[in-house]
């Protein structure tokens, strides 16, 4: 059985994502504001698309997968809500060093959108994540080789 993993683009996009929710700073208190905030909008937006048990979840499936290199999400208890999952992350979040959190939220953010690529296409994942942050830099629509964003 081979796991899905997110693409180097997918993890960059993350890491873009979170920077420009305010998460790349030191501090563990705005790490996990960012965090919440992001998935609040991600899950919010996939609501709209799955229903809220969908987006919950992609979520899920992602935690799976991201808790193999990041231990702390293993004993996270979801539950049937985004608002749910959101606590139960931030709660993870807190213990572990900033630095491994940060990580950690990365690699879900980058799993989150890598899953969803599965399902619908690199485009359309690009096309959501620009509803969802249209501020972030200018990233190319087409999809490259081997169905991975272009840079």
């Amino acid at each position: 059985m081979s796991l899905l993993l997110p693409t180097p683009e997918y993890h960059h996009l993350a890491r873009s994502i979170l920077a420009r929710e305010g998460g790349d700073g030191p501090e563990a208190d705005a790490l996990h504001r960012a965090s919440d905030r992001l998935f609040d909008r991600l899950l919010t937006q996939l609501a709209r698309l799955v229903g809220v048990t969908g987006s919950v979840a992609l979520f899920a499936r992602a935690v799976h997968l991201v808790r193999i290199e990041f231990s702390f999400l293993d004993p996270m208890q979801l539950g049937t809500t985004p608002d749910a999952c959101r606590e139960a992350l931030t709660q993870a979040l807190q213990t572990v060093a900033p630095e491994q959190a940060r990580d950690g939220v990365v690699a879900l953010l980058a799993h989150c959108l890598g899953l969803l690529a599965s399902f619908i296409g690199d485009d359309l994942v690009l096309i959501l994540v620009r509803e969802i942050w249209p501020d972030l830099p200018a990233m190319h629509e087409k999809t490259g080789a081997g169905g991975t964003p272009n840079d």
